[in-house]
């Protein structure tokens, strides 16, 4: 999978859940945008989140220190 498959939040914000690659791909959408809902209260939760630790830091699971 590409770079854009990878998970960096804490809750699926896309409705009805991750891509489900076959074969190594997934389908094109057929209409316009990418083809996915945004589930709009985990994506809140995920902005709440952020502001209250911030970034996180893939090597250490953890949030990047503010200075």
């Amino acid at each position: 999978p590409s770079q854009s498959l990878l998970r960096w939040t804490a809750d699926d914000v896309v409705a009805g859940g991750p891509f489900s690659p076959e074969r190594g791909g997934i389908d094109v959408p057929t209409g316009p945008g990418l083809g996915v809902d945004l589930d709009e209260t985990a994506l809140a939760r995920c902005v709440e989140r952020f502001g209250r630790e911030g970034e996180y830091d893939l090597y250490s699971g953890g949030p990047i220190p503010r200075h």
